[in-house]
């Protein structure tokens, strides 16, 4: 649930793998393709992307496999400065890059809209009993006789 957010940068191609990890727009292809695609393609089994890159171009074989097709009809551009450094992590939903714990509740969590009311309960010096009554009675879940007889 949360790997689709990380994001493998290729560098040199040695630690970041071809089939397994997200380093292509239509992600990881062993997800998108299945276990098959290795297999069918002639590449190597568990090859790192260091095997796909030849003189600073895309290096994969050529074939009628649909799959494979589709994945280098959508290949990324490298940028052969980077092919001198290592791979690297990079976490999609943060504009640097960065893991925050922020970043990964907003985008699980189901937002719920804002209340005008929040400020006049939930406030510095509230008294907690007080608030807490208040807010189950704006939300007409107070205990009353009349809501008790329902019962």
């Amino acid at each position: 649930m949360v790997q689709q957010y990380i994001i493998s940068v290729i560098g040199n191609g040695h630690s970041t793998f071809l089939c397994y990890d997200n380093w292509h727009p239509l992600g990881p292809s062993m997800a998108k393709f299945g276990p098959r695609i290795a297999y069918d393609s002639g590449i190597p089994k568990e090859p790192s992307m260091a095997h796909m890159i030849h003189n600073s171009s895309w290096a994969f074989p050529i074939t009628q496999m649909l799959e494979l097709n589709e994945i280098k009809s959508s290949l990324p551009t490298i940028i052969p400065s980077r092919l001198r450094g290592f791979d690297n992590i990079r976490w999609s939903l943060t504009p640097n890059g960065q893991f925050t714990i922020a970043s990964l509740w907003d985008k699980l969590r189901s937002p719920f809209p804002r209340v005008l009311w929040n400020k006049l309960i939930w406030f510095s010096g509230h008294i907690p009993k007080c608030s807490f009554i208040t807010w189950i009675a704006i939300q007409n879940r107070l205990s009353t006789i009349d809501r008790l007889k329902e019962m």
